[in-house]
């Protein structure tokens, strides 16, 4: 996924921030028609990276989700910690418990 710089997000969210979504949403079934028929018409935040993404590097944002990822030269696993309820709400309330004493909460 392309970057784009602080400078250019600021500069594009001032020159939309006035233009109403449905007008925004138009724009991206002209630019991305896959993206269009998969984000809804009222999600705004989502059109808005779509077409920052077109406007910033001349490709859509389909285009960029198409690409092949770069694989990761080792191999991860999920480890997954599940402790017995007891002990986990114990611990919670042990917390809790110096969160009070502490002035926290």
């Amino acid at each position: 996924m392309p970057t784009l710089t602080l400078e250019f997000l600021t500069e594009f969210e001032q020159r939309v921030k006035a233009q109403p979504t449905p007008s925004l949403y138009t724009r991206l079934a002209e630019i991305d028609p896959p993206l269009f028929y998969r984000f809804s018409s009222s999600d705004r935040q989502r059109i808005l990276r779509a077409l920052a993404i077109f406007e910033g590097t001349g490709r859509p944002l389909s285009f960029w989700q198409a690409q092949e990822r770069v694989r990761l030269p080792y191999i991860c696993e999920v480890i997954c910690l599940h402790p017995p309820r007891a002990l986990l709400k114990h611990q919670i309330q042990k917390r809790f418990q110096a969160m009070l004493k502490a002035g926290v909460v």
